[in-house]
Parts: C-alpha cells; structure tokens; sequence
C-alpha cells in the first residue's frame, strides 16, 4: 500500500494551514478589539460623571507687593452650589472675617470662575493652614475637601 501525493494534497494542507493562522490571528483581533471597547466604554462613562461634577480648589496668589488674596475657583465642568468654607478660630488664617461673611456660603460658582478673598497677614500668621471646602453639584450633595494652603 503506497501513498501517493499529489499536487492538490499539497494544495488542500496548505490552505488547511492558512486557514488555521487566519482564524488564530482572528480571535486575536477579536481580543483586541473587546478590550478597546471596555476601555472606551469606561472612558465615556467617567467623561459622564466628570460633566456633572465640580472641584473647588483654593491658592493664595499676590496682587501687589505685599498683598495677597485668596482665590476659592471651581476647575471643574459644572456649577457648584452652596459652597462654604470651615476653618477653626485658632488655625490663624489670615482672612478678612467681614469679606469671608459677605461671600460665604456662596450660593453658586460657574465652571472656570472663582472669587477673591482679602486677606490681612501679620508676623504671627503660620505660613501654613487648613481650610475645608463643602459644596453640591450634580454628582452628589456635601462634597468636601481638605485644602492646605501656604502662604
């Protein structure tokens, strides 16, 4: 019993072999392809949430040679509502009481804007100290935030 091959044996293995890396390389395409789309799909759920959330930051900036204010912005991309800034009587910060009561609680703060504070520093003033930051946006209600400043 003699096996004979011929020319369309050879044929037949060798699209049986390219048939086999196609699909090979097909699943891994396919692999590829259901992983981008997960992180695509994530990508776009976090850019959702980012939308309707709002970031208050806080930073002393100099207007003058020896005078400096405090800047409270929103750097996120909706509105705040209802922000309002704590501190503790002796953490020595060195806001102006009556400026900080007529601006706070701020009732709103658009996205990119923010309001200037007075303040009035002495040698006695600690370079650093903490304020706490509570607002409302569209994500959720009594956001809050620890900021340390440095004057």
């Amino acid at each position: 019993m003699s096996i004979s091959v011929e020319i369309s044996d050879i044929i037949s293995g060798l699209a049986l072999i390219v048939s086999t890396v196609a699909i090979i390389l097909n699943y891994q395409t396919s692999q590829k392809q259901k992983t981008l789309i997960e992180l695509q799909t994530m990508k776009e759920k976090e850019e959702a949430i980012l939308k309707n959330k709002a970031n208050i930051q806080a930073r002393y900036f100099k207007t003058g040679l020896n005078t400096t204010k405090l800047k409270v912005s929103n750097t996120g991309l909706a509105e705040a509502r209802n922000i309002r800034l704590t501190f503790t009587e002796d953490s020595g910060v060195p806001l102006i009481k009556g400026d900080l009561d007529s601006k706070f609680p701020l009732s709103s703060l658009e996205p990119r804007s923010g309001v200037e504070l007075l303040t009035a520093s002495g040698l006695q003033t600690p370079a650093k100290h903490l304020i706490r930051v509570e607002w409302d946006d569209d994500f959720q209600s009594d956001n809050n935030k620890v900021i340390t400043l440095t004057l």
